[in-house]
C-alpha cells in the first residue's frame, strides 16, 4: 500500500490533485512525449537499446549524492508536513544539509556535472 501511496503522492505533486484523481479514475496512460512535457518523466531516449545504458548512467549520477541528502531534498517538495513544522523541527531536518561530509559530497557531485 505504501508503494501506491508514493505513486499517487508523486502524481499529485506533478499534476495536482484533480488531474491525478481523473488520471487514476480513468486509467489514463500518457504517451511518452506527453509524460515528458508534463513532468512525469525526466527524459526520453531515441532508441530502446539506449534505455538501459541511460538508466545506469542516471543511477550513477544519483549514486554520487548521499542518499539521505537526496531523500531530505525530495521530501521538501513532496511532503506538505514541512510547511507545518516548528522552527526547531525544521532546524533538525536541515542540519544534515550543512554537515561537512554531505556538503563535500554534494560539491564533488556538482563539480562532476560541470565537467560533463
Amino acid at each position: 500500500m505504501n508503494f501506491v501511496f508514493r505513486i499517487v503522492s508523486g502524481l499529485r505533486n506533478v499534476l495536482g490533485n484533480r488531474i491525478t484523481e481523473l488520471a487514476i479514475i480513468n486509467g489514463t496512460a500518457y504517451k511518452s512525449l506527453d509524460a515528458l512535457q508534463i513532468g512525469l518523466i525526466d527524459e526520453l531516449v531515441e532508441h530502446k537499446e539506449d534505455l538501459l545504458k541511460r538508466a545506469i548512467s542516471k543511477a550513477d549520477e544519483f549514486a554520487v549524492v548521499p542518499r539521505n541528502f537526496r531523500q531530505e531534498a525530495k521530501s521538501l517538495f513532496v511532503n506538505s508536513e514541512y510547511l507545518e513544522m516548528s522552527q526547531e523541527e525544521m532546524d533538525k531536518h536541515f542540519e544534515m544539509f550543512t554537515n561537512d561530509v554531505v556538503v563535500a559530497k554534494v560539491n564533488q557531485f556538482l563539480e562532476s556535472k560541470k565537467k560533463n
